[in-house]
C-alpha cells in the first residue's frame, strides 16, 4: 500500500478482527449497551494518558461537534449493533460482514469528498470484495446465523463507513484527543441507555471473561481507534477502508483457533476473492 500504510492496515485489521471473537465470548454474560459501556469506558483512561503524555494536542483545538458525530458513527452505535449481532451470528461471520465497510466507504467518499475519485481499479476491487463477502456470508454452507444478525452487521458497516469518510473530511489535527473525547462521549451515551434499560446489573463472572473484556477494550478498541484516525488523515478513505477487507481473515482464523468455529470450503473461496479485491483497491 502506498505511503507505508500497509503495516497499519494489517495491524488495525487484526485488532478489529479479533474483537468479534472477544465479543462472542462475552455475549451470554453482558447485555449489549452495558457491554458497550464497559468496552468503551475502559478505553478512555488509556487514551487520555496517550493524549497527555505523547502529544501536544490542546483541548481548545478540539471541535466538540466532530467528537459527538464520531462518538456515534465510530463509537456507541456500531459497537451496540455488533454486540447484538454476535448474539445471533458466529464471530467469524460477523467479522466477514464487517468487510462490507469499504463498499459503503467508496460510495460515501464519492458522494461527499471532493478530492476522492472512484477509479476503475477501485471500483473493480470493491465489486470483487463485495462478491467475496457475499460468498462467505450468504452461502447456505455457512447458514448458522440469521437475517436479523446479518442486517445488524450491515448497520455496523454503514456506521463505520460514514465515520471513516467524516474523519477524512474534517482532517483533524487532534487524533488522540478526538479518540479519547469521542469514546468518553460514547461511553456516557451507552451508560445512560443501559441504565434506562436496566442492564447495569452484572460484570464478567470469571478471570477468563475479564481477560476477554480487557482485550476487547484495549487491544481491539483503544489502540486501533488512535491508529485509524491517524491513518485516515493521510490516505484516501477508500484505501483506508480496505482495513475491513482483511478482518474476515483474522475473524476466521481466531474463531477457529479460540472458539472452535468451523470453516466451510466456500469460506476459503470467499476469502481469496476478498483478498483479490483488497489488492485491487490498494493498487487502484
Amino acid at each position: 500500500m502506498r505511503n507505508s500504510a500497509l503495516p497499519y492496515v494489517l495491524l488495525i485489521s487484526l485488532m478489529w478482527g479479533s474483537g468479534y471473537v472477544f465479543l462472542k465470548s462475552l455475549d451470554a454474560e453482558l447485555a449489549p449497551f452495558w457491554l458497550t459501556t464497559l468496552r468503551l469506558g475502559l478505553c478512555v483512561p488509556v487514551l487520555i494518558v496517550v493524549w497527555v503524555a505523547f502529544t501536544n494536542e490542546k483541548l481548545s483545538d478540539l471541535r466538540w461537534r466532530d467528537a459527538f458525530v464520531i462518538a456515534t458513527t465510530n463509537g456507541w452505535l456500531p459497537n451496540v449493533l455488533a454486540a447484538m449481532a454476535v448474539e445471533r451470528l458466529p464471530a467469524a461471520e460477523a467479522g466477514m460482514l464487517h468487510a462490507l465497510t469499504p463498499v459503503f466507504t467508496g460510495v460515501f467518499a464519492a458522494l461527499f469528498l471532493v478530492d476522492e475519485r472512484l477509479t476503475k481499479g477501485i471500483l473493480a476491487g470493491l465489486a470483487i470484495g463485495f462478491l467475496g463477502v457475499a460468498l462467505i456470508a450468504f452461502s447456505g454452507e455457512v447458514g448458522s446465523g440469521d437475517m436479523l444478525g446479518r442486517a445488524l452487521m450491515i448497520g455496523v458497516a454503514l456506521s463505520f463507513a460514514a465515520g471513516s469518510v467524516y474523519a477524512r473530511a474534517i482532517k483533524t489535527r487532534t487524533p488522540a484527543l478526538l479518540s479519547a473525547s469521542q469514546l468518553a462521549i460514547a461511553t456516557c451515551i451507552a451508560l445512560v441507555i443501559s441504565t434506562g434499560l436496566g442492564e447495569v446489573k452484572t460484570f464478567p463472572g470469571d478471570p477468563t471473561s475479564w481477560w476477554a473484556l480487557l482485550m476487547l477494550s484495549l487491544f481491539s478498541t483503544a489502540a486501533p481507534a488512535v491508529l485509524f484516525l491517524i491513518l485516515v488523515r493521510t490516505h484516501k478513505a477508500v484505501r483506508v477502508g480496505g482495513v475491513s477487507y482483511l478482518q474476515p481473515v483474522w475473524a476466521i482464523v481466531l474463531g477457529f483457533a479460540l472458539l472452535g468455529e468451523t470453516v466451510a470450503p466456500v469460506q476459503g473461496i470467499g476469502l481469496l476473492t476478498v483478498l483479490w479485491g483488497v489488492w485491487l483497491v490498494t493498487k487502484g
